[in-house]
């Protein structure tokens, strides 16, 4: 999806996680192209390295919305393993 430095940059400031949360929420608002220098703008990322990639933009497809699916099944096994737990005490963060 990403050229190997857009995949450093993401890996770089931890930032997997929040994309994947704000192109699902994209995708539900109706949006499918999404303008890569804006979003690391949104994320906090240098202004100078947002706007390396000012001209690119990914597709959020059908293939997106079937991975989101994937991951949002992996999300309810956690919740079932969490729940089965002993203590009975999910892991916070914080």
């Amino acid at each position: 999806m990403f050229d190997d430095e857009l995949s450093q940059l993401i890996a770089d400031n931890d930032i997997a996680d929040l994309l994947i949360d704000m192109c699902s929420v994209l995708y539900s608002a109706g949006v499918h192209q999404v303008h890569v220098g804006g979003l690391l703008r949104v994320f906090g990322i240098d202004l100078e390295q947002a706007a390396k990639h000012d001209d690119t933009y990914f597709e959020l497809d059908g293939d997106f919305a079937k991975k989101l699916q994937e991951l949002e099944y992996l999300d309810e096994a956690y919740e079932v393993s969490v729940d089965d737990a002993e203590d009975k005490h999910p892991p916070t963060i914080h």
